[in-house]
């Protein structure tokens, strides 16, 4: 059985108003999934194009005028006119001035970040969207549960003042049943 059928059938008709939104999440998680897949595989895409106009440029770059070096060490380390550029300096060249879809962090004397609000700050749309369900269902079970407990409360001081009137009551009753022998034993 699904979880999300298992809760329908055990909940309690009267408290459903307040039981947490699973179907609405679940959905939502998913759309964040989809996001993230969808994130990444544009990145794969991205680094993968990247590489092939590495190998591309390698290929021209082959065609390149061939220098003979000396084999002294002093001249090799010295002589970069004719080098060719590193790999990893040609895949950051790819990269550099690119923005980046989520803001750098930032921190100071005036903002102390809680660690929720430094998630959020670099979270997507749709993870934000997600907390927002998320936060709101949170509240909705606490609202409930604060009402049942001032109802609790409110019957715990009924049930009180009850209990007192009844032992008033017995305490009367006592009295009078004191009183009741007495007097049949002075009439006697």
């Amino acid at each position: 059985m699904k979880f999300a059928k298992y809760i329908e059938s055990e909940s309690i008709p009267e408290w459903r108003r307040a039981y947490l939104n699973y179907k609405g999440l679940k959905k939502k998680l998913k759309y964040v999934e989809r996001f993230r897949r969808t994130k990444e595989r544009r990145a794969a895409v991205q680094l993968d194009n990247t590489f092939q106009d590495i190998d591309d440029e390698n290929a021209s770059m082959d065609n390149w005028p061939k220098r003979e070096y000396p084999t002294n060490a002093y001249y090799w380390k010295n002589d970069l006119t004719e080098r060719r550029p590193s790999i990893m300096s040609r895949i950051s060249s790819r990269f550099a001035g690119r923005s980046t879809s989520r803001p750098a962090s930032f921190r100071s004397s005036f903002t102390a970040l809680s660690v929720l609000d430094e998630v959020l700050y670099h979270a997507s749309p749709s993870e934000r969207e997600f907390f927002d369900s998320l936060d709101y269902e949170l509240n909705k079970i606490s609202r409930f549960y604060d009402e049942k407990e001032k109802e609790c409360k409110l019957k715990l001081e009924a049930l009180k003042v009850q209990i007192e009137f009844i032992a008033e009551y017995g305490r009367h009753l006592l009295d009078l049943g004191v009183k009741q022998r007495s007097f049949q034993q002075h009439t006697i």
